[in-house]
């Protein structure tokens, strides 16, 4: 598990290189699965500009808990899925952080490695 200031630190690197991540969110009542840029961070607030058009704004309120990982250290990642590029062709996974809360909220940034913002 990664604290509060060790996740600022991996979230603003990416913001400011403007890496492209793949976003997963996962409610009882919400499923999101898209691309996009870290636009900015405040407190407990990740907003997220979607590659096209749009952005998600992401609340973490009380009972989250984050774990940061690298494809070669972790096998298996809840809730990974196959990153394809616009071209349709797989795209090489990078670090990744995951985020839950119990019982059933998930949240997944992982690195497209090789992108930047457009």
């Amino acid at each position: 598990m990664i604290r509060g200031s060790e996740l600022e630190l991996v979230l603003s690197k990416w913001c400011e290189e403007e890496t492209l991540l793949r976003f997963d969110f996962k409610t009882p009542e919400l499923n999101i699965s898209t691309e996009g840029f870290i636009e900015r961070i405040e407190e407990d607030l990740l907003a997220i500009r979607l590659r096209g058009v749009g952005y998600i704004e992401v609340r973490f309120g009380e009972g989250w808990g984050f774990d940061f990982g690298s494809p070669d250290t972790v096998r298996d990642v809840p809730v990974m899925r196959v990153v394809h590029g616009e071209s349709g062709e797989p795209e090489r996974q990078g670090d990744f952080i995951v985020g839950r809360r119990p019982p059933s909220e998930t949240c997944l940034l992982i690195e497209i490695e090789g992108s930047s913002a457009l």
